[in-house]
């Protein structure tokens, strides 16, 4: 998904240069350990100096910023809607079945810095 949206923005000239497959290797790597390597850094934001210089073999300078700028939206948006927005209303609802509060939730963190002191 990420890809394909990064590769929709380019040129013609360039999506006929280069492939969505070439594209998402060059994003993601080779192997299912580069792959998850990268998602992990993109879903936090950053880009594996690796994956950049490998864009910038392909593309100019504009065109990789903006294609690292459209992937890194997508893939952290991605990671939000399908997995942070899901576990925060599933530990709302724990909490709410729990009958937990902010001020216990509070309490307990102050507990925890008397503790470490």
């Amino acid at each position: 998904m990420a890809t394909a949206t990064a590769w929709n923005g380019f040129k013609e000239s360039e999506k006929n240069r280069i492939p969505s497959q070439v594209l998402y290797k060059t994003l993601f790597g080779e192997t299912e350990a580069d792959e998850i390597r990268n998602r992990e850094a993109l879903i936090k934001g950053i880009t594996i100096l690796k994956v950049e210089e490998r864009l910038r073999q392909l593309l100019n300078k504009q065109t990789t910023q903006k294609c690292i700028d459209i992937v890194t939206r997508t893939v952290w948006n991605t990671f939000y809607d399908q997995v942070w927005r899901v576990r925060c209303e599933k530990v709302q609802d724990w909490e709410n079945k729990s009958n937990i509060t902010n001020k216990m939730k509070r309490g307990a963190r102050a507990r925890e810095k008397s503790k470490k002191k």
